[in-house]
C-alpha cells in the first residue's frame, strides 16, 4: 500500500456485483512522493478485488482506473465519482487532489457555480454508470454548456 504524504480521503466504498451483490472496500486516496511532479494514489482493499494501488494525477482519475478494472467484470462502483452527472474542472482536481466533483446536472448556486459533492461519497445504482457512458455525457453536456455572464 502506498505511502502518503499527504492523506486527501479515506474510508469506505461499496461497489455492485452484476448479480446485485453488495461489497464494501476500503479505500485511501493521496498524494505520494514523487522527485519530479505531483502524482496520487488510491489505495484499494477489496474481498473479491485484492489489496490494489491505482496511481494517477489525482484520486478522481486513480477512481477512474480502479472502476475500468471493475468494470470488466460487470462490477459498479456506487460512488460520487461515478455518477453518470459528475465530472471535476482541472483546477478542482487541483484544489482538491481529486477528492470533489461538481454534479453537472444540479441546479447552479446563489454564486452562480455548480453544486460540489465529494467523489467517494454514496450513490445509488440508479446514479452510477460505465466510464464510457459518464465521458460521453460529460462531452455532450460541455458541448451544450454555456456559462452564465
Amino acid at each position: 500500500m502506498s505511502a502518503f504524504t499527504t492523506l486527501v480521503a479515506e474510508g469506505e466504498l461499496t461497489i455492485l456485483a452484476p448479480d446485485g451483490r453488495r461489497e464494501v472496500c476500503r479505500y485511501r486516496g493521496g498524494y505520494i512522493a514523487h522527485p519530479k511532479f505531483s502524482r496520487s494514489a488510491l489505495d484499494i482493499d477489496s474481498p473479491t478485488f485484492g489489496q490494489r494501488t491505482f496511481e494517477n494525477g489525482d484520486s478522481f482519475w486513480a477512481l477512474i482506473d480502479f472502476r475500468k478494472l471493475v468494470e470488466r467484470q460487470g462490477w459498479r462502483v456506487l460512488c460520487n465519482g461515478a455518477r453518470r452527472d459528475a465530472w471535476p474542472s482541472g483546477m478542482m482536481g487541483s484544489m482538491s487532489a481529486g477528492a470533489d466533483v461538481y454534479l453537472l446536472s444540479g441546479p447552479k448556486e446563489k454564486t452562480g457555480s455548480l453544486p460540489v459533492l465529494e467523489t467517494f461519497g454514496p450513490a445509488i445504482p440508479q446514479q452510477v454508470t460505465t466510464v464510457e457512458e459518464q465521458v460521453r455525457w460529460r462531452d455532450e453536456f460541455f458541448a451544450n454548456w454555456r456559462p452564465e455572464r
